[in-house]
């Protein structure tokens, strides 16, 4: 997009994967301001493409339940292997949706629709910005955060929700709470993961990770892998049917060309772990010698994109399904611990595993 003066306003890229021809419709918000927008369709993956027949349509914000439920049909991921009937349950909610009036209107009218979806990776977003989530599953963590500043050792907060701390056997830890925030706090987070490099073994504790962005996870790892790593796969929606989906992409963990960790690493995860955190959990676990201990993570990683209706409202949805290296899908299922270890209240088992783990592989170096 170009503003008034022809000078950059903004980029929307769409991924439109396809199997076999298909129409394909990309939506776009032309924000106040615009003078110009131009499109660019390109081949990212070898082959042949072809466009035909190109038409450009304005859309109203009478269209917004129209278009919202077109988008979810042709790319959400999860209908095939939740067996959700998505028409069936879009036809008992259009009609409240047609006869909103206003944005917030609309948002009281599809919530209790895409509720029905379960996931963690489905939200709404009014024309100022707040967010309404159709659905927060209860989960009992197993994190007990005044047992850990009762236990642990210099606790010090690197930003908000991440901990450095020192056990007291002497061993590094650090609670990464979070892998979301600028690249300022991510230098932190950084720095105090190699502060305990000199530490004979080093706790990564997953347990409350809410996510972010993945790469967090991937620089983090990337000083404790020997050899580019294949952690994951993933699949996305690929055709009209539910069940037409095909693959989306490999992700790798690549070492650092420098000041990698050598020591043993004992990561912790449970059910508070979810999304991207659920992502560097899945790369602890692909990397060799570096078990995971404690309770299975959320299963909750859709990697959700916006689709933007003409009434303002922006949908947040899943669009792709996120698995293990063997094609074992995590969502609903979580990423299983090698060790697993019941949390129990007031203690930290897990974390007294943990610290047992790495006093053995000290023992045998």
């Amino acid at each position: 997009m170009r503003d008034v003066e022809g000078k950059p306003a903004g980029v929307t890229v769409q991924d439109v994967r396809h199997a076999a021809w298909r129409t394909e419709t990309v939506r776009l918000r032309v924000p106040a301001g615009v003078g110009a927008v131009d499109v660019a369709l390109f081949l990212s993956q070898t082959g042949r493409l072809e466009v035909r027949d190109v038409e450009l349509r304005e859309s109203k914000a009478e269209d917004s339940i129209d278009i919202l439920i077109r988008a979810m049909d042709r790319h959400y991921s999860f209908f095939a292997a939740h067996e959700i009937d998505w028409r069936q349950e879009a036809h008992r909610h259009r009609r409240a949706a047609e006869a909103a009036k206003t944005p917030a209107a609309f948002i009281t009218a599809i919530k209790p629709l895409l509720a029905k979806l379960k996931d963690g990776h489905v939200w709404i977003q009014a024309p100022d910005g707040r967010k309404t989530y159709t659905w927060t599953p209860q989960v009992e963590m197993n994190f007990d955060l005044q047992y850990l500043l009762g236990h642990l050792q210099d606790v010090q907060q690197v930003i908000r929700n991440v901990l450095s701390a020192t056990t007291p056997e002497g061993h590094g830890y650090l609670a990464l709470g979070t892998m979301q925030g600028t690249p300022t706090q991510y230098a932190a987070v950084e720095r105090a993961f190699r502060a305990h490099f000199d530490k004979p073994g080093i706790v990564l504790d997953l347990r409350v990770n809410g996510g972010g962005q993945e790469v967090w996870g991937q620089r983090l790892c990337a000083l404790l892998a020997k050899e580019r790593t294949l952690y994951g796969r993933a699949q996305v929606r690929s055709g009209p049917k539910h069940t037409d989906l095909q693959p989306g992409g490999e992700r790798h963990v690549l070492p650092a060309k420098s000041g990698r960790y050598a020591g043993p690493v004992v990561a912790l995860i449970g059910p508070g772990c979810v999304s991207s955190g659920e992502g560097m959990a899945m790369m602890l676990k692909a990397l060799p010698d570096i078990p995971l201990v404690g309770l299975p993570t959320r299963g909750s990683s859709g990697n959700p994109q916006p689709v933007h209706l003409p009434n303002g409202v922006t949908v947040w949805f899943s669009r792709w399904i996120s698995q293990l290296p063997d094609g074992t899908p995590i969502e609903r299922q979580g990423v299983p611990p090698d060790v697993r270890v019941e949390h129990a209240r007031g203690k930290d088992p897990a974390l007294a595993e943990a610290v047992k783990i790495l006093k053995a592989k000290a023992e045998k170096r």
